[in-house]
């Protein structure tokens, strides 16, 4: 919370709202009556110059990060914890929530900036506890509005890259408020973002208007990219424009970073000459009418002065019918349903088609169905996966269902609603017919996280099974992230590292391991089997700290009649009572008071059946 206002180690914190907290207790006392989600101000000042101050607008976060005091006790030599977990998470209704009536837009100097300067908005995202492989827990990136009535706005990936987190958006950078993630593609560079567009029915927000004109004939035409450039300063973002030649892009093919971590590997972008841009945006025509969404693909390379690692991002623009693909069933009130077929693909030449067995038939079918001169071969296959024991790498994918396919899209639909395909491919030489039950996708963003010893636990992220080629189901717990100083970086558990056994029984999902523990007392040892990334196996012991590093369930769950987030008492160990079954204690949310809250929206989306992340204490 602190570090996400600009509040880092060795600052001094001297007032809040106004008021002097000389103190620990002093400022537990007064950060005690203040609620979740409430916009407070903080004095702050560095270590050594107490002279320069800053003022800092935090917003108060009390559900992933509830306060704690600890005093300590000479007589056990330990530090008593108090916890005040009795806070007030209620949504507000409209009557206290802002309605905003004024913000600064610029006014644009062309025709496209005009069209879109109510269409693009800041996006700040904030994770509490990394997941999914990310290098960082703070996002910044611009998101485009699609839909102003029902609240929908696309932003990357590389903006908003999983569902655990919280979303700030700032509209002309003036007006900011709240938003929730409400889809991530599970194949594609792009995400949802849902807020309330009551908040700021006043400020005219406009919905963009798509171009849906194939590339092709896109090609050699001038067009225009508009973004915001500087969504981090502080005076805000500005709204930047240049023109371009749209082109045919290349065709390549970004490596998996050495973590596996989300990639959009299969996609045909669009592309502008003469643009470099760094930021999100849009490319549009001189109307302000949209051809892409330009996206961040985040990829490790090396510096060209030192040699090191350095992160750096290929920007390029996500084509419409993509868009279009999860925009449509969402403006609908349903949820986007994909299927995969268990492959990463990649595009090979004629050349190198030609020398792996393909004949000229195939090939002048290709050139004369106006597809370009490349076709899809099969790079690696994802792990687990009925693909993986019919298919090989090296494969040429022919045909998808009786219809000729060298394109990534036109395969990608082919399958996406079905649970099994056709699928024609050359190998050696030889024409090979296969029948090949798909991959369920629906169920790929990480919806439970378990906090144990300081490790931050989790089913097998996607991008390990297509990266790497490891069954999810059989794949083991994910050790996602360790904490500094807890009992799982003192021994030795290290993230990418999957749990496959605990006390020499199999434990291979997250039930699984809720069970193995939950009976543990302080003080604990645990036996755990290990494997990482490349099979090697290794064995520890954990001895548990339950004092201060305790047990937590957080859960991606229906919202309809509980909060965002429950969080439980802890008991501390030697305590009368303490219970070792999971305990669940839930604050109830008055659905009146949810269902005002949306109900002058024309929205068709009902928010109360929203998911939110919720806490069970578990020992």
């Amino acid at each position: 919370m602190l570090r996400n206002a600009g509040i880092y180690t060795r600052s001094l914190i001297v007032e809040v709202n106004g008021i002097p907290t000389p103190d620990l207790l002093a400022f537990h006392k007064l950060y005690s009556t203040f609620k979740h989600g409430q916009e407070i101000t903080m004095k702050v000042s560095q270590l050594g110059n107490s002279k320069h101050t800053s003022l800092l607008p935090v917003r108060v976060d009390k559900k992933w990060f509830p306060e704690i005091l600890a005093i300590r006790d000479d007589t056990k030599g330990i530090w008593k914890q108090t916890h005040n977990f009795n806070h007030d998470l209620k949504l507000t209704s409209n009557k206290e929530s802002p309605n905003y009536s004024i913000a600064f837009f610029p006014e644009g100097s062309n025709r496209a900036e005009r069209a879109l300067t109510k269409s693009l908005v800041g996006v700040r995202f904030h994770v509490p506890y990394r997941i999914d492989g990310l290098p960082s827990d703070g996002y910044i990136g611009t998101g485009l509005v699609v839909d102003s009535e029902n609240g929908f706005i696309i932003v990357d990936r590389d903006t908003v890259p999983c569902a655990l987190g919280d979303v700030t958006l700032s509209f002309g950078s003036s007006v900011q408020i709240q938003g929730k993630v409400h889809f991530i593609h599970p194949l594609h560079n792009i995400a949802v973002v849902k807020y309330d567009p009551n908040v700021v029915s006043h400020l005219d927000i406009k919905a963009c208007t798509f171009d849906e004109t194939p590339m092709c004939e896109l090609v050699n035409k001038k067009g225009w990219f508009v973004g915001l450039m500087g969504a981090e300063a502080p005076c805000g973002a500005s709204l930047v424009s240049l023109q371009g030649t749209f082109m045919e892009a290349p065709k390549l093919k970004p490596p998996f970073p050495p973590v596996p971590r989300f990639r959009d590997t299969q996609i045909d972008p669009i592309m502008m000459r003469g643009i470099n841009a760094k930021f999100n945006g849009v490319y549009c025509t001189e109307d302000g009418t949209v051809n892409a969404y330009v996206v961040s693909n985040p990829y490790s390379g090396r510096s060209a002065v030192t040699n090191m690692p350095v992160r750096t991002s290929f920007w390029c623009g996500l084509p419409v019918p993509i868009i279009k693909q999860i925009l449509d069933p969402i403006k609908e009130g349903k949820n986007p349903k994909f299927r995969g077929l268990g492959v990463n693909l990649e595009y090979i030449g004629f050349l190198r088609a030609r020398q792996l067995g393909l004949d000229e038939e195939k090939m002048k079918e290709i050139i004369s169905n106006g597809k370009g001169s490349v076709i899809l071969m099969v790079s690696s296959l994802w792990g687990g996966c009925a693909a993986e024991k019919l298919l090989h790498n090296g494969d040429i994918i022919l045909e998808v269902e009786g219809v000729s396919v060298n394109d990534y899209f036109t395969c990608e639909t082919l399958v996406k609603d079905k649970s099994s395909v056709r699928v024609k491919v050359l190998r050696y030489g030889k024409i090979h017919d296969f029948e090949i039950e798909t991959v369920n996708l629906d169920h790929d963003t990480t919806d439970r996280v378990l906090l144990w010893a300081g490790a931050v636990l989790q089913k097998l992220p996607s991008a390990v099974s297509h990266q790497k080629g490891i069954s999810a189901e059989k794949g083991g717990i994910y050790i996602s992230s360790i904490t500094r100083g807890s009992p799982a970086q003192k021994y030795k558990l290290q993230p990418t590292y999957r749990i496959v056994e605990i006390d020499g029984k199999e434990t291979l999902t997250l039930d699984d391991f809720s069970k193995a523990i939950q009976h543990k007392q302080d003080n604990s040892p645990v036996r755990i089997k290990t494997v990482d990334l490349k099979g090697k196996v290794f064995v520890t012991t954990l001895r548990t700290d339950l004092q201060y590093w305790p047990t937590y369930d957080m859960r991606l769950e229906d919202s309809e009649k509980k909060d965002d987030c429950v969080l439980e008492p802890i008991q501390n160990p030697g305590e009368e009572n303490t219970s070792n079954l999971i305990i669940q204690q839930e604050i109830e949310v008055d659905q009146n008071v949810e269902t005002e809250m949306y109900s002058n929206s024309k929205t068709s989306v009902n928010m109360v059946t929203d998911k939110n992340w919720k806490r069970i204490h578990i020992n």
